[in-house]
């Protein structure tokens, strides 16, 4: 199972430039952001795999780590969407049919391919069930929370951003917006619909970071050159204590708790108040490395470009190789690997399916780059 570790180093680290002296003025370019991205789809599938694989000792490792790679999507998506509202001329006119599109069309696709695969194997579902698995409203893909999630904050920033003028008024907005979604969800605690589980909310909120680290770019960039020496070091040591704490935390307590601490807060908040400063930290340590070191390879452009449908499908290959029904691989080490490839592969045909779809129903005079909720 070693060889996994080395496979990503290689997909990491192949073509790697480190600039001692220098920086790369263009760590947060779209292309550096994506490709960065793909590798974090990746990661994220063997988070998964560790949890079905919860005995094996040697992807333990990725059990815990799986919030820290969403944290990434979410900081991305959020300083995509500022950077090109203050870069681009009219960049809100036409936004949502521009930007939906580019993440519901993959969404939809791969949610009537897992109902094709999954459905006849399983009692059949009531019509009204039927249409909410259809439509989105519930989830057959439990993965699928994060494109609702974005969706969701990409319409509350067309309308806030586009009607309220005031820039720092519009900012302000988008904050509460998001503390607002935080709170509904803690309160929706656990269940089968939106915002019910504490992965809809423990790492949105980097959405917002990446939205202000847009607006103050030129500035914090300044700052990080100048004190980069001091300003590194700090920020990894303030991660690996912050997120023993938060391991330590969650192990105390627990997101599924109903209870209160004896300090009178729910369990959820204690764990969510540390987690949550844990994956900025582990955000800012992989941005402020890649001011001088830029990670860049023809597989990591080719992930980039899949990122979005990996993501979306690989949950299907993580039920049908632990199926009684279509396959039940016992060895972790082909699991694994079929598993990734299978993703891949599939993920790659979608991309394909999905480009002229996206730029059919894109009104004329729209463009996008890429998918929409990676940029």
């Amino acid at each position: 199972m070693i060889s996994i570790y080395v496979v990503l180093a290689v997909i990491l680290l192949f073509g790697v430039k480190v600039r001692i002296r220098g920086w790369d003025d263009g760590f947060l370019s779209l292309s550096n952001t994506k490709m960065l991205q793909g590798f974090c789809a990746v990661l994220i599938i063997i988070h998964h795999i560790s949890q079905i694989l919860s005995d094996s000792k040697q992807l333990s490792f990725f059990n815990e780590y799986g919030v820290l790679f969403v944290g990434i999507f979410f900081f991305c998506s959020g300083y995509g969407l500022i950077k090109s509202f203050k870069t681009k001329d009219n960049y809100m006119q036409g936004f949502i049919g521009r930007r939906l599109p580019s993440v519901l069309v993959p969404f939809y696709i791969t949610t009537f391919i897992y109902m094709a695969i999954i459905l006849p194997f399983n009692p059949m579902p009531s019509l009204l069930q039927t249409i909410l698995l259809l439509t989105g409203v519930q989830l057959i893909n439990p993965h699928a929370w994060y494109i609702v999630a974005v969706v969701i904050f990409y319409i509350a920033f067309y309308f806030i951003f586009k009607y309220i003028k005031n820039e720092k008024t519009a900012f302000a907005s988008m904050a509460i917006f998001i503390v607002c979604y935080i709170v509904s969800s803690i309160i929706l605690r656990h269940g089968p619909w939106w915002l019910q589980g504490e992965w809809w909310y423990n790492t949105c909120f980097l959405f917002y970071i990446g939205m202000l680290i847009a607006r103050f770019e030129n500035r914090l960039t300044a700052i990080v050159k100048k004190y980069y020496a001091v300003i590194f070091p700090l920020a990894i040591a303030a991660f690996a204590v912050m997120y023993k704490v938060s391991n330590y935390t969650i192990g105390k307590f627990s997101y599924y708790a109903q209870t209160e601490t004896a300090s009178g807060y729910p369990e959820s908040l204690i764990c969510f108040f540390t987690q949550l400063p844990a994956v900025i930290l582990f955000v800012a340590v992989v941005f402020i490395l890649c001011m001088k070191i830029t990670f860049s390879n023809i597989i990591l452009r080719f992930l980039s470009k899949i990122s979005l449908e990996l993501y979306l499908i690989h949950y299907l290959f993580l039920l049908l190789y632990k199926s009684d029904i279509f396959l039940n691989i016992t060895n972790d080490l082909l699991y694994v690997t079929l598993v990734v490839i299978s993703s891949v592969a599939m993920a790659f045909l979608l991309h394909i399916i999905d480009k002229p779809i996206i730029r059919l129903i894109t009104p004329k005079g729209g463009k996008t780059s890429g998918k929409g909720t990676f940029c």
